[in-house]
């Protein structure tokens, strides 16, 4: 019995080790990371109700490893969890944030749970179990397959499978090329430094390390990343700096040539522009790089920015962080006015992550974690066939402070951080169960709660993917109807996730706007689809109410449903979650403006040029502020100063020229008309106003055949007709 548990628990971690970087599905809305993280979550804790069941059933003891290291880990999952607690977002603490699904406490608890399975299991000189070297023989292997799978989507080989084409993702192991990048650098590294020191490693297996690090390489030069460069370059150069001084080579000093020219030859592509150079040389290859899944990934400088000044905004934060999952709402309330228009739910590194995310007492303990890494690392003699893995576990050191962690970088993270506490000095604990009845009944009971545990969460998360299954459903259909009722059935499977509700109210909000479009439309069903659009944009800005997202959401609702003091009020609020958004001050004014109170709307639009001096919706609506205050001068001064030094703002040309007009100024109005029409030869309005001002100048002729152009473009206007008819009566009548 022993002997089926032991097995059972190794092929399980093989089976987890091989197909996490491999596995998706195409079910859920996000097919990477929401179904890594159901898969890694229940077969890890499978995995520790096995072990648990072992102790039991077999062992009739229970035994458990333990050092230093393992009580940090514990105290930082307590922090955690405590931080889960108060954090100012619960819903996005306990799941992750929507999208991205591996900062929430729930992909911490699966991270755990492998930790604590692998601990326990590995093979040691008193006991048999996992093999570190077959565990890394399978990550090669998946990782080759994700390769292969990539190099197929680079250069579209799935689009020429009808029946795959519309359902792979780009690749297995990230969303963007970037992260794909740096997953290729981490296995780059590990790949050659396993090639060079692993053990008992054969012809075959050789041919095939050296086969995936040409394809993996090759993927690198195409993907030009400069920081994965730099991983690179300093993760191999550390490895020639410990082979020379562990003299792992013995007497073949001539060995560390090889990491040593590769790490140089790295540095070297890290200063070109890899992909300018190729495009210099051959141009249709732009389209190509171009059409690569790209991302924009939040500057170092501003990340730690952002997480230094949230874990020191409130005493709780000093100790606790915001709480998990939760950079959005930091980064919306202190991120500086250069990334005003932007949104970001990850820092650019985990290392900043964690300081916002756990405060300055998370962040600590996480220091220490990374310092035990670094001990191992420098101090700790391994013996030479692991010498490979103190590579790979700096590696995992360097990465904390470069990247941000999506899910299967935190899988690594903690795959090398129980591989690192059973290569540090360890006791093994062994408590025997017949002769502790007190302890055989806690860990019995513990035991039947974790299966408990699994099952529910096994049935609560069927029901949340069936959730986010008609989700996707629902954003894909084009039929709006079904669309309100896929996102409907998504609600109600999972009533905690506030995203969903956020997309109901949209769509509600659209039927709304859809019906009163029409010449005699339903009172009745305006009253209802209004009310419900507001109700689940209130729902889910209550679930999570620091969230800006849901904020914004319902202030737009009210804002499309025109009840525009409730608008105002929410962009208020929205301010203080997010008070360098030029656009919240922007659609305040709007609302003045529409609402008559002329100096507030003024004084909005100013507060959106004060953060962002270049912002032209902003600027002309303050125009027509000054406009409507009987101040043309005004409003003239402020557009020309602004299209002086922004001369590609179609719009401002138009009011420019027609403001022009209103005070008998022709030809002003007719040169800002014209570039107007320059800029966007089909602006009905431009080509409108510009008739009237040959009008005005009397050539009739001219007028008529600008009107004919606008009537051509909007076939159903009357205005437009009216007027040409009136014009062509006057040209009779000459």
């Amino acid at each position: 019995m022993s002997n089926f548990f032991e097995k059972l628990i190794k092929y399980l971690c093989y089976f987890i080790v091989f197909l996490l970087p491999l596995f998706w599905l195409p079910f859920s809305f996000e097919v990477i990371e929401f179904n890594k993280l159901y898969f890694l979550f229940f077969f890890s804790w499978l995995g520790v109700i096995l072990w648990f069941l072992k102790q039991i059933v077999k062992e009739r003891a229970f035994i458990f490893r333990y050092n230093l290291f393992d009580i940090l880990l514990v105290l930082f999952l307590v922090l955690a969890v405590l931080s889960s607690v108060f954090s100012k977002d619960k819903i996005n603490s306990i799941f992750g944030t929507y999208g991205r699904f591996s900062d929430g406490i729930l992909t911490l608890f699966a991270f755990f749970g492998f930790y604590l399975l692998l601990r326990n299991n590995l093979k040691t000189e008193e006991r048999e179990g996992i093999e570190i070297n077959t565990i890394f023989r399978l990550l090669l292997s998946s990782s080759f397959l994700v390769i292969l799978f990539t190099i197929f989507s680079v250069f579209n080989l799935w689009q020429k499978i009808p029946v795959l084409k519309n359902y792979l993702p780009f690749s297995l192991a990230g969303s963007s090329a970037f992260s794909l990048a740096f997953f290729l650098a981490l296995i780059f590294v590990l790949a050659f430094s396993y090639l060079f020191l692993g053990k008992g490693i054969k012809r075959l297996e050789r041919g095939f390390l050296i086969l995936l690090l040409l394809f993996d390489f090759f993927l690198l030069f195409i993907f030009d990343f400069s920081l994965a460069w730099f991983f690179i370059f300093l993760s191999l150069f550390l490895f020639s700096l410990f082979c020379a001084i562990d003299r792992v080579f013995g007497e073949k000093v001539e060995m560390n040539l090889i990491p040593l020219s590769i790490s140089l030859f790295v540095l070297v592509l890290l200063f070109l522009n890899l992909q300018a150079i190729i495009v210099n040389f051959f141009p249709k290859t732009q389209n190509f790089f171009l059409s690569l899944p790209g991302e924009f990934i939040l500057p170092q400088k501003e990340s730690f920015r952002v997480a230094f000044k949230s874990a020191i905004s409130s005493p709780k934060n000093i100790f606790l962080g915001s709480g998990p999952g939760t950079f959005l709402e930091d980064f919306s309330l202190f991120k500086s006015r250069n990334f005003w228009s932007f949104r970001f739910n990850l820092a650019g590194n985990n290392f900043a992550q964690i300081l916002a995310n756990f405060g300055f007492l998370g962040a600590t303990l996480f220091s220490l974690i990374l310092a035990f890494l670094a001990i191992l690392v420098f101090l700790k003699k391994v013996k030479p066939e692991f010498f490979f893995v103190k590579l790979f576990l700096f590696s995992l050191f360097l990465l904390q402070f470069l990247f941000y962690q999506n899910l299967l970088f935190g899988f690594l993270f903690w795959l090398g951080l129980a591989i690192a506490a059973n290569l540090i000095l360890f006791k093994e604990k062994r408590i025997e169960l017949k002769e502790n009845p007190v302890v055989a009944l806690f860990v019995e009971a513990l035991t039947i709660l974790l299966i408990l545990a699994f099952f529910f969460s096994l049935f609560l998360g069927t029901v949340f993917y069936l959730a986010d299954y008609n989700y996707k459903k629902g954003f894909l259909e084009p039929d709006l109807e079904k669309k309100i009722s896929f996102f409907q059935k998504a609600v109600s499977f999972n009533q905690y996730q506030p995203y969903y509700k956020m997309v109901l109210s949209q769509a509600l909000s659209q039927k709304f706007q859809k019906e009163a479009q029409k010449e005699n439309p339903d009172q009745n069903l305006l009253y209802q689809t209004g009310i419900l659009a507001i109700n689940f944009a209130k729902a889910a800005k209550d679930s999570s109410p620091n969230n800006i997202l849901f904020r914004e959401n319902l202030a737009f609702i009210y804002r499309d449903l025109g009840t525009l003091e409730l608008s105002l009020k929410e962009f208020e609020e929205a301010t203080k979650l997010e008070p360098q958004n030029a656009t919240f001050y922007l659609e305040m004014g709007k609302n003045q403006l529409t609402l008559r109170n002329l100096e507030e709307a003024k004084k909005n639009f100013e507060k959106a040029i004060e953060i962002e001096p270049n912002f032209a919706q902003a600027i002309l609506q303050k125009a027509l502020t000054l406009e409507l205050e009987q101040n043309l001068d005004g409003g003239i001064s402020e557009l020309e100063e602004f299209l002086s030094k922004n001369p590609n703002f179609s719009e401002g040309y138009f009011h420019l020229g027609r403001m022009y007009y209103l005070k008998g100024n022709y030809s002003k109005a007719k040169e800002n008309l014209d570039k107007a029409l320059v800029l966007f030869p089909n602006y009905s309005n431009a080509r409108y106003f510009l008739a009237l001002v040959y009008e005005k100048e009397g050539e009739i002729q001219k007028a008529i055949e600008e009107l004919e152009k606008v009537q051509a473009l909007n076939p159903d206007s009357e205005l437009v007709k009216s007027k040409i008819n009136e014009l062509k009566e006057k040209l009779s009548q000459k």
